[in-house]
């Protein structure tokens, strides 16, 4: 049998206990960051991530302990899913905003040009 090779995720000193509920309270702020992008309120999504990547920097520093492994892989999986579900809304987001800001330049000539004949 071939030696395993043990893979630790970063943590700073906290328990094992500290780490996982880090991870679901991150898990927590990115679900509630789907359902703001979800609703157009990018500024809450923004402050929401703020707060996530801070957990996260907490949470993930160092080294924590290999019993930890199998549910902090979980839950980094969880989070990896939900991050590229969020990518999908704000990727969207941004096409349906420059698509209406384009429409405004439009609709901005026009009105220009009307003025501009005396209207």
């Amino acid at each position: 049998m071939k030696d395993a090779v043990i893979t630790t995720l970063p943590c700073k000193e906290r328990n094992a206990t500290q780490v996982i509920q880090g991870l679901d309270i991150v898990l927590g702020i990115s679900l509630e960051m789907v359902g703001q992008a979800e609703e157009g309120r990018w500024e809450s999504f923004a402050n929401l991530e703020s707060e996530r990547a801070r957990i996260l920097h907490s949470n993930l520093s160092s080294q924590f302990p290999v019993e930890l492994s199998d549910n902090a892989a979980s839950r980094l999986k969880e989070l990896i899913e939900i991050n590229e579900s969020l990518f999908e809304l704000v990727s969207n987001a941004q096409e349906q905003l420059a698509t209406e800001m384009n429409r405004a330049r439009r609709d901005l000539s026009a009105v220009e040009r009307y003025l501009s004949v005396g209207g």
